[in-house]
């Protein structure tokens, strides 16, 4: 959709696709929440896998995942990519 990849832009983009109360706009709702740079924060996360990672939150297919079968799926390496991200960036 050619956004920056921030937080917000994903909000924006989920915001498209799933209803207020859905779980993937609560998802990305927190993580603006915890960031450093709220809505700012760069993922350094592409448009599509950050898609199909939403939709499985939202569906609740990451709650159902065994740990060992998350660690070596896409889903748990877009949740570290957030978490890396945040890490290495400068407090505001």
């Amino acid at each position: 959709m050619g956004l920056p990849s921030t937080l917000q832009s994903y909000l924006t983009i989920a915001s498209i696709f799933y209803a207020e109360d859905s779980k993937a706009i609560a998802y990305l709702n927190e993580k603006i929440a915890k960031a450093p740079n709220g809505g700012d924060q760069i993922v350094d996360v592409g448009e599509k896998p950050m898609l199909n990672f939403l939709t499985k939150v939202n569906n609740g297919q990451i709650e159902r995942i065994s740990t060992q079968a998350l660690k070596h799926s896409s889903a748990h390496l877009i949740n570290n990519k957030f978490k890396e991200t945040i890490a290495k960036s400068p407090h505001t």
